[in-house]
């Protein structure tokens, strides 16, 4: 006697397979935006130390963000980062153009100092995370005799 399955067998596998393939998937994806979001800390992280050796060599910083920082002219050239209407104040985007966190160089009582700040994050899983990686890295250094702290 022939033995095969039955059409009803068959279908609850595939059903099995669905469930299975939606979860990995979701899983999968939310691994991609914590490896972006890690990225991106790095990225920016490198960024503030490559801003800070130059402003230790340099009586000011007048040039522009960019200018001191390999990291964030190759942002700018890749869309990455954008400029909020000054050399010294840029944003890095995540997801489709979302801002997510601000870098900006102001003059305080004659002295520089490199604020980081957060934008909402939005529903934007990367930029949460990004956030979440530099707020716990609790990461500072000095700029101008000034605190930089993010």
């Amino acid at each position: 006697m022939k033995r095969a399955f039955t059409l009803i067998e068959l279908i609850f596998v595939i059903v099995l397979l669905g469930i299975l393939g939606a979860v990995a998937l979701t899983k999968l994806n939310a691994t991609r935006e914590d490896a972006i979001a890690a990225k991106k800390a790095k990225l920016l992280t490198t960024a503030i130390n490559e801003i800070a050796s130059n402003a230790i060599g340099q009586d000011n910083l007048t040039n522009g963000l960019e200018a001191y920082s390999n990291v964030l002219s190759e942002m700018v050239n890749r869309g990455e980062v954008v400029k909020n209407g000054s050399d010294n104040n840029l944003t890095l985007l995540t997801g489709s153009n979302h801002r997510c966190v601000t870098l900006a160089l102001v003059n305080v009582n004659r002295e520089q100092k490199l604020d980081v700040t957060y934008e909402s994050p939005g529903g934007d899983a990367v930029c949460s995370g990004l956030q979440k990686i530099l707020h716990n890295s609790d990461y500072s250094l000095v700029l101008k005799k000034q605190m930089v702290r993010y």
